[in-house]
């Protein structure tokens, strides 16, 4: 049996050991970080040591909590201009010492993180969940800049930043929070002090060693939690909310598939293509067709339509993740796909035909009639021509049309259910007419059940039969019983 020898191992394991060496420290930048822990922070807006000043109209509340809170000076300049929303003041009282305790807890356990080193300036970058270091020592954001940091659809991703001296953002300058990052998962630890500049909008939970300056008009949505110095504000808005999961959005991709097997030669771009919520076109729409992969929307969880324009000589169809009418619903972080088709006609083909008739039912007490009701028939959700009318019985309106496909509707209609039968029809009343097609399509009403005051219900039944005649049986009988009483007695 053949062995290993002592000798051959040994260099083994010590190339093992150097691997775990280099790449540890590495996995330990990456992994997922913990949340740092607020402790009684956690319900205040503003929390300082030495005291808040504010002028002009500042609002301070949230769901998580508007306390305002100082320790040891309990001063507050300008309180009376300060509307606090949902919170309460702690100045100088044993809750706000308490918090501030809790504040060191919160900035010593982020400023005991591993960073990454990256440069001063934030703005105009997209930054994952980590923890950040500043190789200059202070972070800024330039005047209108933009810093987004994107969760990648994780709402738990943890951003940490970290600075030796101060944190300061410039005038317009954003913090935007994308794919399911949440503020209450962004902290800032600031080794002196920070300040938001006019008209900025920023996010997150600031520790700040010494003071917090907010300038006039910034918002933040998060808490300025200052440890020895003071907070002063100026007509701000300060939101402690809850932290809400933002849900991540889905993305539509419309491709537009062009089928010249008649003579046609339109292409995908000829067509313009909608997506539609609630009738109304999303951003980005309308737009030309496209071919393959298509025109990409990026959309809230919902229910769309797709459809297009009127386009002469071609008929359309709809495939793929919607229905047959264009109509798809998305969910939280979807990625699907509706094909548009269009097949041309050959010029000169027949027109088609359709036939539609009004049915209405009443056996339930409802007197409306055919004329009662308006139809339409659409062709890309325009009437067309002869269209709205009255409805009419059998053989009932007719249309010529071209080859194509249509949606057959009505008003509605109180204290009728319908329904779409004959011809192909879908349940939506959709329909397709080839060339020289001639098609019928039913829309039944059916009335449902009523009470009228002063109308006798409907007896046309077996049931009202039979309680006729047990009725009459009793009427005779008693009228026999009388009879025989009398007799009796007589």
């Amino acid at each position: 049996m053949k062995t290993v020898s002592g000798t051959g191992f040994v260099p083994l394991l010590l190339a093992v050991a150097l691997v775990l060496v280099v790449v540890a420290p590495a996995m330990g930048v990456t992994l997922a970080q913990p949340t740092v822990p607020l402790g009684t922070t956690s319900s205040f807006a503003i929390l300082s040591g030495q005291g808040i000043t504010n002028t002009g109209t500042t609002w301070i509340g949230g769901d998580a909590g508007g306390d305002v809170g100082s320790h040891p000076n309990p001063a507050f300049t300008g309180l009376a201009s300060v509307t606090l929303a949902n919170g309460v003041t702690h100045l100088g009282d044993a809750t706000a010492l308490t918090a501030k305790n809790d504040l060191i807890t919160a900035y010593d356990n982020a400023a005991a993180r591993t960073p990454t080193i990256i440069g001063t300036e934030l703005g105009g970058q997209t930054l994952l969940p980590g923890v950040y270091h500043s190789n200059s020592g202070t972070f800024e954001i330039a005047a209108g800049q933009t810093l987004t940091l994107d969760a990648q659809g994780d709402p738990d991703g943890v951003f940490v930043f970290q600075t030796d001296t101060t944190l300061v953002t410039f005038a317009g300058s954003v913090v935007h929070l994308a794919n399911s990052a949440r503020f209450c998962r962004v902290f800032w630890k600031v080794g002196s002090s920070a300040t938001l500049g006019t008209s900025s909008t920023f996010v997150g939970h600031i520790f700040a060693l010494t003071s917090i300056a907010a300038a006039n008009s910034a918002t933040v949505n998060g808490q300025l939690l200052a440890r020895n110095g003071s907070v002063t504000l100026e007509t701000n808005t300060i939101t402690n909310g809850i932290c809400a999961v933002t849900p991540a959005p889905a993305t539509l991709h419309v491709i537009k598939l062009v089928i010249n097997n008649d003579g046609r030669t339109s292409v995908a771009a000829d067509f313009t293509v909608h997506v539609k919520a609630s009738g109304i076109d999303v951003a980005g729409s309308p737009a030309s067709g496209a071919g393959s992969p298509g025109t990409a929307y990026t959309l809230a969880a919902g229910s769309y339509v797709v459809s297009e324009d009127s386009h002469s000589g071609y008929a359309v169809s709809y495939s793929g993740d919607g229905d047959s009418s264009g109509t798809i619903t998305l969910a939280p972080g979807d990625n699907k796909t509706v094909t548009i088709t269009n097949n041309d006609i050959a010029p000169g083909a027949a027109p088609a035909t359709l036939h539609v008739i009004k049915l209405v039912i009443n056996n339930d007490g409802r007197t409306s009639v055919a004329a009662d009701f308006t139809v339409h028939v659409k062709a890309s959700g325009i009437d067309v021509a002869g269209s709205p009318a009255s409805g009419a019985g059998s053989p009932g309106t007719a249309y010529t049309l071209a080859a194509g496909s249509y949606v057959v509707s009505e008003d509605s209609h109180s204290g009728y259910a319908v329904s779409y039968s004959g011809g192909g029809v879908d349940p939506s009343g959709r329909i397709t007419l080839a060339a020289d097609a001639d098609v019928t399509v039913t829309i039944t009403n059916n009335d449902t059940r009523t009470t009228v005051p002063g109308v006798l219900p409907n007896t046309a039944t077996p049931w009202y039969n039979l309680l006729l005649v047990g009725a009459i049986l009793v009427l005779v009988g008693a009228v026999g019983y009388w009879s025989a009483t009398r007799k009796t007695h007589a």
